[in-house]
Order: C-alpha cells, then sequence, then structure tokens
C-alpha cells in the first residue's frame, strides 16, 4: 500500500512533534516513492516549522540541484543536492529508492535506486555542505511531515510507500540491506508502512510508537512494484536485541495484532 499526495494542497502525513527525531545531529532518511512528475517542487519529508529543522524535497531542474536534502545548523547549514541528470535510476512514474545519509560536519550523501538496480551514489554532486555548529531544532519546534510543507503547501506529486529514519549514519551496505527486504536496525525512530492501515492512522513501529495521521491523501496500491517491501513482516517488527539504551526491546502487543489482521498472515 500507499500513499498519493497528488501535488494537492493540504494532503499531507503529520508524524507530530517527538524529540527523538526532531534534534538529530546524524540521521539516516529512506523512502520509497513514485513521482507522477519528475520537474516538481514537492517536499517528500519537511520536519520543524518556518524553515527550523530539516527537509528533503525536489528542485524544478534548478542550477541550485534537483534532489535536495537540508538541515538547520547554527553556524553554516548542511545542504546536500544534486542534479536531475546525476541521479541513479530515478525516473517518474516508476518506483524509486531514495536514501539521504548525514553526520554534522562528517558526511553527506544521496542513494537512488529502483526496483532492479541497487541504492547507489549520485555521479557528481551539486553541494555537499556537511554544516557546522550544531543542530537547529527539538522539542516544541515542529512536527513531522510526509509529502508536504509544515502549512501543507509545496506537496509532494506521486506516491510514497515507505519512511524510515535512523538516527545515525548509516554504511553504503546497511542501506543496501534495506533496499527489498527493510527492517529495524538499532536507533530506528521512524518506520513506517504508509497506508498500510485502511483508516487514516499510520502505524510507526519503530521503538518510538508515535503513530501518524494522514489527511486527504488517497490510499493506493503497488501490487507487484516493490517485490518484497511488505513480505518480510517477522525481520520489520521485530526490535534488534540491542536497542538504544531506553528504549523498549519489544514491538506492541496491539501492533503485531494489528498487522495480522490486516495482512493475513502470522507475525511470528
Amino acid at each position: 500500500m500507499a500513499r498519493e499526495y497528488a501535488a494537492t494542497a493540504g494532503y499531507r502525513s503529520d508524524f507530530g512533534d517527538v524529540s527523538g527525531r526532531n534534534n538529530l545531529s546524524a540521521c539516516t532518511v529512506m523512502l520509497w516513492e513514485n513521482p507522477d512528475s519528475e520537474d516538481q517542487n514537492g517536499h517528500l519529508l519537511y520536519g520543524g516549522s518556518g524553515g527550523t529543522g530539516w527537509l528533503i524535497f525536489r528542485r524544478t531542474s534548478a542550477a541550485s540541484g534537483y534532489l535536495v536534502f537540508q538541515r538547520d545548523c547554527t553556524t553554516t547549514d548542511a545542504v546536500i543536492d544534486t542534479q536531475q541528470n546525476n541521479l541513479q535510476n530515478v525516473a517518474a512514474n516508476q518506483w524509486n529508492f531514495l536514501a539521504v545519509v548525514w553526520d554534522l560536519g562528517v558526511t553527506g550523501k544521496l542513494y537512488t535506486g529502483d526496483r532492479t538496480n541497487p541504492p547507489a551514489e549520485p555521479s557528481s554532486y551539486g553541494t555537499q555542505d556537511l554544516g557546522s555548529g550544531s543542530s537547529v531544532s527539538g522539542s516544541g519546534q515542529g512536527n513531522l511531515w510526509v509529502g508536504s510543507r509544515n502549512d501543507g503547501s509545496l506537496v509532494h506529486d506521486g506516491e510514497i510507500a515507505w519512511v524510515h529514519i535512523v538516527n545515525r549514519a548509516l554504511t553504503e551496505n546497511e542501506i543496501r540491506a534495506q533496499w527489498l527486504k527493510p527492517h529495524l536496525v538499532n536507533g530506528s525512530v521512524l518506520y513506517t508502512h504508509l497506508g498500510i492501515d485502511a483508516s487514516t492512522n499510520e502505524p510507526d513501529w519503530s521503538p518510538l510508537a508515535t503513530d501518524g495521521t494522514t489527511t486527504s491523501a488517497t490510499r493506493t496500491d503497488h501490487p507487484s512494484t516493490i517485490p518484497s517491501l511488505y513480505g518480510h513482516w517477522r525481520r520489520s517488527i521485530q526490535v534488534p536485541a540491542a536497542a538504544p539504551t531506553g528504549q523498549p526491546t519489544m514491538m506492541r502487543w496491539q501492533d503485531v495484532k494489528h498487522m495480522h489482521q490486516i495482512t493475513g498472515r502470522r507475525a511470528f
């Protein structure tokens, strides 16, 4: 399942204001998306409010970048972008795997792939500023939005199926391990399959367990587009044994039961 945001104002999914996500100084963000158009200004994710926080978006084939990640920092903002023709295996009207890896002042990379081609870095970057100072934003400074900006504008034109945010920089091998067999890892702070619930609720199976709510975006199917995305339930719902300090090592039973009800498959 997925959500179609359709470049329509107000279409979005809201995962709330959670300090475990909006105060990150390192992160990996991964998602599957099917854009109706490559030339758009749609926001895939937006964390923060009024320019404070972080975001991933497309810019209409502008000289300043096409696929863009930005994270606000106290001294110099982190900005990672590249031109459309430098991306690997990304096109409109197909399912694309996108990933951003960032660690303040240390690393910043983009990865893209599709159903058959594993995630790879672009042939070149337009900007690769890693940021300096400290990351800006924290609890009380804005929700995490999927599909649009915080004000409901600049909506993504197309579908988004799966979003996984980790609070550390993953290696290329770790990202490729998520490509067709998505699963929780140490540091997961959002893990959702958009549209898996027939209602507007979007379950978060990360240890933070902060479910989201979708407004207007319709629920859609992609029966064979991402072959393995929903075929690894057992791996998806288990938190690794070495969960981060203070986080639970078991998923909520209601989520396990809910997944079984939706899919008709045994959870274990």
